[in-house]
């Protein structure tokens, strides 16, 4: 025997410590060829097994094992290639894969909740972010509706209403952050994405006129158009400071086009009733979104 030796048998009774599960978390009835010859991690009594999960009976190391290559930033780094692997060998603590054996062997389990961020890298739901946002779409009224419907189901990721913001909570967010915020509001919460610049170079052609009417009189005064009124312009309040070093616009078409944003910064400057927006008024702010 040699090390190397050592470390290869590991690794194969590691990967099919599921072989010896026993009850429904056993995979070598769903999986016989995989399972051929893992007998052998057995001890020499065949009862003992010799594999990894043996040394990983505290669950604080075993949640360790995942926080290392199942956290939000590792999989940034490797793409969720070791993450991936990791909760491939511990599938059957999956809730619904019909051979659950978290109850059974929760040790061996603690953790796998991690296995969840991968559902947030590499999968379709970013690529199709990622290519309906890229700087080139987002610059025709087509291109940015498609960013929009792509970036719809993180957009509590961004959201100015308190209650309804997630960022803390859903460690996707910043990967959705640069290429949502084309389409207009800001992250909160997430820490590093606060570098991120705003968008304000990716403006469709008639998006000053759609301002207007999110951002008039009567859509202020509902809690609906004030929402989407601050989504669009808290991202280029900039462009209305009182005091010269606060404006940071370097090209003036810019805040011209957010012109309509100075009723919203007026509008919080004073005490105002805000109410329940009608259906006609919802509509209507709708209507001028889906043309953003």
């Amino acid at each position: 025997k040699n090390k190397a030796t050592d470390e290869a048998c590991e690794k194969m009774c590691y990967e099919r410590e599921c072989c010896y599960l026993e009850g429904a978390g056993n995979c070598k009835v769903t999986d016989k060829d995989w399972c051929d010859g893992s007998q052998l991690c057995l001890g020499s009594n065949g009862s003992e097994k010799n594999t990894q999960s043996d040394k990983v009976t505290d669950s604080t190391d075993n949640d360790s094992i995942f926080e290392d290559v199942c956290s939000m930033d590792y999989l940034a780094q490797d793409g969720g290639s070791a993450c991936s692997d990791l909760c491939a060998y511990r599938e059957c603590c999956g809730e619904d894969n019909g051979a659950n054996c978290i109850k059974a062997y929760q040790e061996f389990c603690d953790g796998y909740n991690l296995c969840k961020n991968l559902d947030n890298i590499g999968n379709e739901g970013d690529d199709g972010v990622m290519a309906a946002c890229t700087e080139e779409n987002v610059e025709t009224v087509e291109g940015l509706a498609k960013c929009k419907d792509a970036c719809a189901p993180y957009q509590c990721c961004w959201t100015m209403i308190e209650e309804n913001d997630c960022s803390a909570e859903r460690p996707e967010c910043p990967f959705y952050a640069e290429p949502c915020q084309r389409i207009g509001g800001t992250l909160t919460g997430t820490g590093n994405t606060d570098e991120i610049d705003p968008p304000a170079k990716f403006v469709p052609s008639g998006y000053a006129e759609t301002l207007e009417i999110m951002c008039s009189e009567t859509s202020l005064q509902t809690a609906y158009g004030l929402e989407m009124c601050r989504e669009a312009c808290i991202p280029h309040s900039c462009c209305f400071g009182d005091e010269a070093e606060t404006n940071c616009s370097d090209d003036p078409r810019e805040c011209d086009t957010y012109s309509a944003c100075v009723n919203l910064h007026d509008f919080e400057g004073t005490v105002s009733q805000v109410e329940a927006a009608t259906s006609d008024e919802i509509q209507a702010v709708n209507m001028a979104f889906d043309l953003a």
